[in-house]
């Protein structure tokens, strides 16, 4: 197996995701990226005749933003796989960016073609390419519904694609499905945030609602699907905690597809986590039926006062998101605040704004001001002596004076809770037992609701408003307006998109423990650091940085063997370990340039051989629950003072154990258990 990784796109092109890995003459495109900018599209052209299959991991645009661009050129042929939940919220993904963007590469028929042509698997479903050796399978990456990590094999070796991960679990998504991906061959990972830490939601929340209880609007660009979901449900759990606070502002999803990408994420339950799925089977609560949350398509649709604004995309560069900028940035009372890698307009404003400073005057200035500090407190003085003169006139003269006295007193208030009393279409009062069946019909009817017809309908719907938005655009021009404002609101950044932060990379490398490690989407100081901490605390030494062609897997000595169907067919494997596992006896031989296999009759039996890593300390627990007296003594398992066992040798991987001991009944006991540990073949 010889394996060669190319990268699309260089660390110039703002986070856009594809690269090429070519496996025995074989191409395979991992993720199929874009950066809004149409001449890199140009990078796609030489390789889009050889492609065999494409690969998409997430449902963001830097994943999938060129795929109708390279699939409706006239020489692509290539398979197309993807999860089921990413082919649906990619597809939304596409819908947000055609319906913000004025200038189209391609268009709706375009984006519905590609669709069409999309094969979705579960995750762990492999798929085999045939003749030539290969198997694909999504493994679940933990970031958003459907996302994945690829892992390629071929001839037991794996390549592992892990371009965007988190491993944490968090309120509806898994994490990281490490047991899916112990000890690959080769570790192509990403490493944006390998000096970042992660913050933590409770901090954003915090800041929302200062911002809120000032008077101002907050503003979240995010994507239009995706980690997006995450945030729906931490800021509809903030709202229904503090209901009493934050009850009167509105909680806003802005997008061209928001209402879609909600109804679908509702019919995605069985790719959540545990806590979701448990909750729904037991009081049929899904948690994307939001109760605070509100999801509006329109500028118009937007309710005024003060409000926490979801809005798309999150680059800032066009769509809802950077018309909400132009008009929340004047009031120093509302806030922009930045929770994903900025990238576009959002990181000019993140890192070439002039931040306030304190300076001391000069004295000219200084004198000036004092001045005008004396003048100002005298005409303060003069005003407030006259408003208490004019009210000791019109009123009789209290014991205290002052202005003052005369407020009016303020008492807290508190929000009425409204007792709702249940009663059947007759007026009459319901008993607890009807109620509770009113109550469970009523979910059954509302979880039940959203059947296959009405998702149809929706796709519909979408598929309208796409129509005539292109004939819209077709009955019209395009006219450039130059805007400019003053960014008086205030600009907050909190790192918090759900992937995996510095401290997790480290901890998930630790566990994985690649044999070689490629680095992606890293600058020098991040890909240095990384290295450190890899070659100093898990010794590995094969670290690469995927900013030119790197070579995964040299050609190796293994080669396939032509083996006769009918003694294939008649070998009995075994489950090792993930694989299968035979043994057979014969001699190998060249012909036209094609290793054969030859049966060799007449041999003498031989002994069949012990499979498994069972480590002396399992075995001693094993033989401590059966009752037995076990003890290590010099390296030495030790049971009942009768049977001694240890490791004799060990080549590589391979261990051979040594039983020693009085022939006794506890010595074919416990050398039953030790074979009983192992798999023998």
């Amino acid at each position: 197996m010889c394996a060669m990784l190319s990268p699309i796109f260089t660390l110039d092109c703002d986070g856009a995701i594809s690269y090429l890995v070519t496996i025995n003459d074989v191409p395979v495109l991992l993720d199929c990226g874009w950066n809004g900018d149409p001449a890199s599209l140009e990078r796609y052209d030489p390789i889009i005749p050889s492609l065999r299959v494409v690969l998409i991991s997430h449902p963001y645009i830097e994943f999938v933003g060129a795929l109708p661009y390279i699939s409706k050129h006239k020489d692509f042929k290539a398979q197309i796989y993807v999860t089921f939940p990413v082919h649906k919220m990619s597809q939304m993904v596409m819908y947000d960016s055609y319906l913000s963007c004025v200038q189209q590469i391609f268009s709706i028929d375009d984006i519905n073609n590609t669709w069409k042509k999309i094969t979705t698997l579960m995750h762990s479903q492999k798929v085999h390419m045939k003749g030539e050796g290969l198997i694909f399978t999504p493994i679940r990456a933990g970031n958003c519904i459907g996302g994945a990590a690829w892992r390629i094999m071929h001839n037991m070796q794996d390549i592992i694609h892990l371009p965007l991960f988190n491993p944490h679990v968090e309120k509806h998504v898994p994490g990281l499905d490490f047991d899916s991906l112990q000890s690959p061959a080769v570790l192509i990972m990403d490493s944006y945030h390998s000096n970042s830490i992660q913050n933590d939601p409770e901090l954003l929340c915090t800041k929302v609602i200062e911002a809120l209880t000032r008077g101002g609007s907050v503003l979240i660009p995010v994507d239009p699907a995706g980690s997006t979901l995450e945030f729906m449900l931490l800021f509809e759990e903030l709202w229904e905690k503090n209901e009493s606070e934050l009850g009167m502002y509105n909680l806003i999803m802005l997008g061209h597809v928001s209402s879609s990408t909600v109804e679908f994420a509702k019919t995605c339950l069985e790719w959540m986590n545990e806590e979701v799925l448990s909750k729904f089977e037991g009081v049929r609560d899904n948690p994307f039926s939001f109760k605070f949350l509100k999801t509006i398509h329109t500028l118009e649709e937007l309710p005024p006062g003060p409000a926490l604004i979801m809005a798309t995309p999150c680059n800032l560069q066009s769509g809802f998101s950077r018309q909400l900028l132009f008009q929340l940035a004047g009031n120093p009372l509302n806030l922009l605040l930045l929770v994903n890698k900025p990238s576009g307009l959002a990181q000019e404003i993140l890192f070439n704004t002039v931040p306030n400073q304190v300076i001391e005057l000069d004295e000219p200035e200084l004198d000036w001001n004092e001045n005008e500090f004396d003048i100002n407190n005298s005409e303060e003085a003069s005003t407030e002596t006259a408003e208490t003169m004019s009210i000791i006139e019109e009123g009789d003269i209290p014991e205290t004076f002052g202005p003052k006295l005369f407020d009016k007193k303020n008492f807290k208030c508190f929000s009425v809770c409204e007792f709702k009393h249940f009663c059947d279409e007759y007026g009459e009062s319901m008993a607890d037992e009807e109620i509770a069946l009113w109550q469970h019909e009523n979910t059954e009817k509302k979880t039940s609701s959203l059947t296959a017809l009405s998702l149809k309908s929706y796709e519909q719907t979408i598929t309208f408003r796409l129509i005539e938005e292109d004939r819209r655009r077709k009955n019209s021009k395009l006219i450039t307006r130059h805007l400019t404002t003053t960014l008086n609101c205030a600009v907050s950044y909190l790192l918090c998109d759900f992937r995996a932060s510095g401290t997790s990379l480290r901890l998930t490398l630790s566990r994985l423990r690649p044999k070689k490690l490629v680095l992606l989407n890293t600058n020098e100081t991040s890909a240095n650091s990384l290295s450190i901490y890899c070659q100093t605390f898990l010794g590995m030494s094969d670290i690469s940085v995927a900013k030119e062609p790197v070579q995964l897997i040299p050609t190796m000595s293994i080669l396939p063997i032509k083996i006769p169907e009918e003694f294939y067919n008649s070998l009995k494997f075994l489950p090792v370990d993930g694989y299968e596992v035979a043994l057979i006896k014969g001699k190998v031989g060249m012909e036209n340039e094609q290793l054969q296999y030859n049966m060799v009759e007449g041999e003498k039996q031989r002994f069949g051989y012990f499979l498994g890593k069972v480590q002396l300390g399992k075995i001693k627990g094993l033989l401590t629950e059966k009752g037995y007296n076990t003890e290590f003594r010099e390296g030495k398992l030790v049971i009942n003072d009768k049977v001694w066992i240890f490791t004799n040798k060990e080549s590589g991987e391979i261990k051979e154990y040594v039983i020693e001991g009085v022939i006794s009944r506890d010595y074919f006991d416990i050398r039953r258990l030790l074979y009983s540990e192992h798999l023998y073949i």
